[in-house]
């Protein structure tokens, strides 16, 4: 299985299989390191069974266990085309269940995002505020591109998301943020130096003294909550938070949450 695994990666990398972002393979390649090497790295290919991947399944935190088994799926799925085995054990098996971060921001944590916010009047700020006003993932902020903005129609497209090519309505809100910031030569609406965008966040959301079960996806998901509350329809909530199925945006706000 170790063997099998480094040859996955190698032809992850080499784009033999599925073509995957160089985000995501990282991702894998740290998800096979740190969970089916060390379970399943000297088992042989063939006598994997799938009794085997069941316990490997349970054996995992909840918040990976999805993911991992589905990585370990693909692999098998390898293993087959490369006729070292002729069934995938993972088929078959019910899937775990997927873990929702169920959090959002109480009216009293809006307002002291909004006051932090204030006080800082950088760019991060401006990024930081553009998340809580559009829901988007903190790549695609950051990394917004004035090419991919279209003030007039009040629409962005963009080229590079984690589920592809993506179109999405921009607010007053977030035409007003776009539109205060600096004009300047670079490609980035949010340039930070030397024409480029911000390449780390979290030192910049870490100064702002929030709670730390508050990250930047909690604004994400405040938003689709928010967006439930107001009765919008999920295939809405999903278009302005750019997912690519309905599903992932369905969930109940969180009690207590304001």
């Amino acid at each position: 299985m170790e063997q099998l695994c480094d040859e996955y990666v190698s032809d992850m990398l080499s784009g033999k299989v599925n073509g995957k972002k160089l985000s995501t393979i990282k991702t894998d390649i740290s998800r096979i390191a740190t969970h089916i090497k060390p379970a399943l790295g000297k088992r042989k290919v063939a006598s994997v069974t799938q009794e085997d991947v069941e316990r490997f399944m349970h054996g995992l935190n909840p918040g990976s266990a999805r993911r991992v088994t589905g990585l370990l799926r693909a692999i098998f799925s390898y293993s087959i085309k490369r006729k070292l085995r002729e069934t995938n054990p993972v088929h078959g098996l019910d899937k775990p269940a997927d873990v929702k971060r169920m959090r959002r921001l109480a009216e009293t944590e809006y307002a002291q995002l909004w006051s932090a916010l204030q006080s800082e009047k950088n760019v991060a700020s401006d990024v930081f505020l553009f998340l809580a006003v559009s829901g988007w993932r903190s790549g695609e902020a950051k990394n917004l591109r004035f090419s991919e903005v279209d003030l007039e129609r009040r629409v962005a497209t963009l080229g590079n998301t984690k589920t592809g090519l993506s179109g999405r309505p921009l607010s007053s809100a977030a035409i007003e943020i776009i539109k205060r910031q600096p004009v300047r030569n670079g490609e980035f609406i949010f340039e930070h130096k030397h024409a480029k965008s911000i390449s780390n966040l979290t030192p910049w959301w870490n100064k702002l003294g929030m709670p730390d079960e508050i990250t930047p996806h909690v604004l994400r998901h405040s938003i689709a909550s928010l967006g439930a509350d107001l009765g919008l329809p999920d295939h809405t909530i999903s278009g302005l938070l750019g997912h690519s199925r309905q599903g992932i945006t369905s969930s109940r706000p969180c009690e207590n949450s304001g």
